[in-house]
């Protein structure tokens, strides 16, 4: 699948990951940037729990979430009807390193876009509204801020 924007948001995700390590205030173009800190899931029960609450609260179907095999990133799935008939749920995999708040908040913006937007699985504009809303809904608005600039920023 062609995702053009793929790139820019990994980018800025790890531009706000940055800051949120500082812990300090950041200046970028004029704005004070304040993200709250990241929480980091203690275990994979931990995030699960997590997970089914945001989806029971949004509406959303249940989406099961596993520990990845490979290192390089956590994913996302959509549900699928498998060559047998069977329906296999949504997932999130997360890699080893996957265990922050901000990491599964993007795997479940994959999820609620997927839900909520007809199928979409891309980066995109859509993509990056539901992640940002979903920072916000989750008490988060100066993570959500800090990533809005920061997208904002490498749209120019």
């Amino acid at each position: 699948m062609d995702d053009p924007d793929r790139s820019t948001v990994y980018l800025c995700e790890d531009r706000v990951a940055a800051m949120i390590a500082t812990g300090a205030p950041v200046r970028a173009g004029g704005k004070v940037l304040r993200p709250e800190p990241d929480h980091k899931f203690a275990s994979l029960a931990e995030a699960r729990v997590f997970c089914t609450l945001i989806c029971a609260e949004l509406g959303l179907p249940p989406v099961s979430v596993r520990h990845r095999a490979g290192e390089t990133q956590s994913h996302y799935s959509p549900a699928t009807v498998t060559s047998h008939g069977r329906e296999r749920p949504a997932e999130i995999a997360l890699a080893s390193w996957g265990n922050s708040k901000l990491v599964v908040v993007h795997e479940l913006a994959h999820h609620h876009t997927w839900t909520k937007a007809d199928g979409y699985i891309g980066h995109g504009r859509v993509f990056r509204e539901a992640f940002v809303g979903l920072l916000r809904h989750l008490g988060l608005p100066g993570q959500a801020h800090a990533l809005q600039h920061t997208f904002e920023v490498f749209e120019q």
